[in-house]
């Protein structure tokens, strides 16, 4: 193999990776925040079932949410 093939070689394999890694990166930006706006949704879902006077159990099974979820998502609205 001469030098010019190693050197294209070389090259071709840097560039797939550093393409792979950009793409890596813009897909976890693009995944949280997506993640974001779905955690802000169910949010808003949970506190106004809970604003309604639904209770946390109820609310968890109506959304098909974990308890532990939908009771810290309550007990944060009321910190703040």
């Amino acid at each position: 193999m001469s030098t010019l093939q190693q050197m294209f070689i070389n090259s071709e394999a840097k560039g797939k990776a550093e393409g792979k890694a950009k793409g890596e990166a813009k897909g976890k930006a693009e995944g949280e925040a997506k993640g974001k706006a779905e955690g802000k949704q169910l949010a808003a879902k949970i506190l106004k079932l809970y604003l309604k006077g639904s209770d946390a159990a109820a609310i968890a099974v109506q959304l098909n949410l974990g308890l532990e979820f939908v009771e810290q998502t309550i007990a944060d609205y009321e910190a703040a």
